[in-house]
């Protein structure tokens, strides 16, 4: 399972030292954040500067609703401390994307 949970800055834009000063607080707190995602949890930094949250989850076959929504449950549970610290952090974050089919 991933989800997007931020984005770094750009240094590039109209306040340049403002801009620099959030991207180093941002990068500075997912240096942090790195030592904490153990085990089957990672972070990464994508080349569009979107931060993803990564964590690995087995489910046995044939799978119930059940199953599904425990290993959901327990991603979210591990993404919560994470959220909270990029948000202390004031790193940005991004509506997720995408289209309606109407």
């Amino acid at each position: 399972l991933s989800a997007v949970i931020g984005r770094v800055p750009s240094s590039a834009g109209g306040d340049a030292a403002g801009n620099r000063a959030r991207r180093a607080a941002s990068l500075a707190a997912l240096h942090a954040l790195a030592g904490p995602a153990g085990g089957a949890a990672r972070l990464r930094l994508l080349p569009d500067h979107r931060i993803a949250f990564e964590a690995r989850r087995t489910v046995d076959l044939p799978a119930s609703a059940g199953d599904l929504l425990t290993q959901v449950t327990c991603f979210l549970l591990d993404l919560a401390p994470y959220l909270d610290l990029l948000a202390e952090a004031e790193v940005p974050v991004e509506a997720a994307g995408g289209t309606v089919n109407t």
